[in-house]
């Protein structure tokens, strides 16, 4: 796939976090209400108490997500912390994938780029939320490991009641595995198949194989 290989992940600049805003605007209506929340999510970036992480394809954003570092900074997002962000726990939200990309893995690259810089941070955790009636999100978040459960919050807005499930899941460290996952293969001998079925990991895969073949297997 053409599209997967140009894909690449990382930290939105404050102008695509605003290109990001200008487009939910578009779809929601751009009003003052949106525009002061926008504002607001901005200067929390540059204050340094939230990361928002981006996957493009050439100059399209297909997907982001926001990393909220510090306690205060959950405020919008539950009545109080409660442990669902601490030293070594972090709070992932606003997270959105373009409807036509949706169900092509961009998401899960995102997340798993995303869980290894936070690890290089010392950051050992991550913790969502999910309302009660969005199934399909919930069988997602546990499909990526958010099993484990902190609390519920009943909130109400705009005279609807909310129920809020807050979850999180310990990062492991996948920035490795492909090296190990080569170095077996050419131990077993069936570099071709397995080489062709990686194919969107293509660039990676090449950088691993060129050190292995200069360091052989033992």
């Amino acid at each position: 796939m053409p599209e997967q290989n140009n894909y690449i992940c990382k930290v939105a600049t404050l102008e695509e976090i605003e290109e990001r805003w200008n487009e939910e605007a578009n779809k929601n209506g751009n009003t003052s209400i949106y525009q002061e929340a926008k504002n607001e999510f901005i200067n929390e970036v540059k204050k340094r108490n939230r990361i928002v992480y981006i996957g493009k394809i050439k100059d399209t954003i297909i997907c982001d997500l926001t990393v909220i570092l510090k306690p205060e900074g959950i405020k919008k997002e539950a009545k109080s912390n409660d442990n669902i962000i601490n030293d070594t726990r972090v709070f992932l939200c606003a997270i959105r994938t373009n409807k036509e990309e949706e169900n092509k893995g961009y998401f899960s690259k995102l997340l798993s780029y995303v869980e290894n810089e936070l690890l290089k941070q010392g950051y050992k955790e991550i913790s969502l939320s999910v309302e009660e009636n969005e199934k399909r999100n919930k069988n997602i978040y546990e499909h990526l490991g958010f099993t484990n459960y902190i609390k519920t919050e009943i909130i109400e807005g705009n005279g609807t009641i909310y129920t809020y499930h807050y979850l999180y899941k310990t990062i492991k460290n996948t920035s490795n595995k492909w090296g190990v996952f080569i170095r077996k293969i050419l131990t077993e001998n069936h570099f071709e198949y397995q080489y062709h079925e990686y194919m969107s990991h293509k660039n990676k895969i090449q950088h691993d194989i060129d050190y292995i073949k200069q360091h052989p297997v033992l």
